[in-house]
């Protein structure tokens, strides 16, 4: 599995990232290859990320241009841009 982690800094409400990003985002994702699952996160310093499972790196690394241009296209003037990559790697489930 792949997982990838941004995170943005929050210009507006985080209630209207996370709207956004139910609304727009998700459904997305989950048309994309490999999809796995997506999870948002407030962070401790007020941030917001977002971590997206993928079942390979190159269906990972697709997605992300798609996330991209979302989120330039949706959500910038709610967030600073870009994201700054936290995690870009792979991982194995525990549990």
């Amino acid at each position: 599995m792949h997982v990838i982690v941004r995170k943005y800094q929050l210009i507006r409400d985080e209630a209207d990232v996370r709207a956004a990003v139910a609304g727009g985002l998700v459904p997305l994702l989950k048309a994309a290859p490999g999809f796995e699952g997506c999870w948002t996160m407030r962070c401790n310093d007020g941030d917001f990320a977002l971590l997206s499972i993928f079942d390979t790196e190159a269906n990972a690394h697709a997605a992300m241009d798609n996330i991209r241009e979302w989120v330039n296209a949706h959500i910038r003037e709610l967030v600073e841009l870009p994201a700054r990559a936290m995690f870009d790697g792979a991982a194995d489930k525990l549990v």
